[in-house]
């Protein structure tokens, strides 16, 4: 049987896997996430998306992949990707 996985789930911590691998500046698991349907724009415990956060951390591999996304995204999708929390 195969195993669900559902990659905007949210762990114990608020943390969903495009969060995690944004802030360990995982540019290849963030792709494999993407094609499984993560959302890049899914806020972490903290109101953080994986972009913000990237820039926080200086992780600029993923960065630099979130930001090629967002140049194909609409202007709604944009603007929840980069979502600054107040």
């Amino acid at each position: 049987r195969k195993a669900e996985f559902n990659p905007n789930e949210h762990n114990r911590f608020g943390s969903t896997a495009t969060v995690i691998a944004a802030k360990a500046n995982d540019r290849i698991t963030l792709r494999a996430l993407f094609k499984a349907g993560a959302d890049l724009a899914a806020k972490d415990g903290t109101d953080w998306t994986p972009l913000t956060l990237a820039r926080r951390h200086g992780c600029n591999k993923a960065l630099d992949y979130i930001k090629r996304k967002l140049r194909t995204a609409d202007a709604a999708e944009r603007a929840r990707i980069e979502h600054i929390p107040t």
